[in-house]
Order: structure tokens, then C-alpha cells, then sequence
């Protein structure tokens, strides 16, 4: 087993200490889903509920994490999470955002 330097192994106490990511969506494709339950069975946060016929419902998608356990799980890649911007990235997409609509011209009405 190879030893790794103070440095690396700071770093993964640091991230380990760090918030997760919310997630933005946790979409699940009900064409693919064959509702075995394993979603809902493996979600560390108890996002997922089954409705009657046992297919999984997002429930509680404030509680998600975007760990995408869920998705790295699912058996028929019927899950999609969507990890919410961090503040960097949604103040990157604000900027260009503002700088496109400031770069298109005003349309003047006759």
C-alpha cells in the first residue's frame, strides 16, 4: 500500500469536512425504472419514498445531498441527480448571463 504525503491526506480530511452539494433535481426515468427498490433502500438522507405500485417518489429533495448513490446504483440507469450550482458557478453563469443581454442590442419600436 502505497503512503500518501501530509499534504494529500489533508486535503480528503478537508473535503470530507466541507458541506455537500444540494441537488437541483433527481429525475427518474419511469420508462426505465422497474421499481426494485434499491433508490430507496441505499439513500443515505431518506429522499426517496415507494407510492403504492412501488416505484420511487422523490419525496424530500431539500434533504438530498447529490451523493448520486442512488444513480451510481440503479441497475437500469433510471436515475439522474442533478447537483445545484456551487456559488461560483452560479455567479459565473449570472455574469455571462448579464453580459449577453447587455451585448444585444435594444430593439426600437417606430
Amino acid at each position: 500500500m502505497a503512503e500518501r504525503s501530509a499534504p494529500e491526506a489533508r486535503s480528503e480530511t478537508e473535503d470530507a469536512r466541507r458541506p455537500r452539494r444540494r441537488a437541483a433535481g433527481v429525475h427518474i426515468d419511469l420508462e426505465l425504472c422497474k421499481a426494485c427498490g434499491i433508490c430507496v433502500a441505499l439513500c443515505p438522507q431518506g429522499v426517496f419514498d415507494s407510492d403504492d405500485r412501488g416505484v420511487p417518489v422523490v419525496a424530500r429533495l431539500e434533504a438530498c445531498t447529490a451523493c448520486r448513490f442512488c444513480e451510481l446504483h440503479c441497475p437500469d440507469f433510471a436515475i439522474e441527480v442533478e447537483p445545484a450550482p456551487t456559488p461560483a458557478e452560479q455567479e459565473t453563469a449570472e455574469v455571462a448571463t448579464g453580459d449577453a443581454a447587455a451585448a444585444e442590442p435594444d430593439e426600437e419600436t417606430p
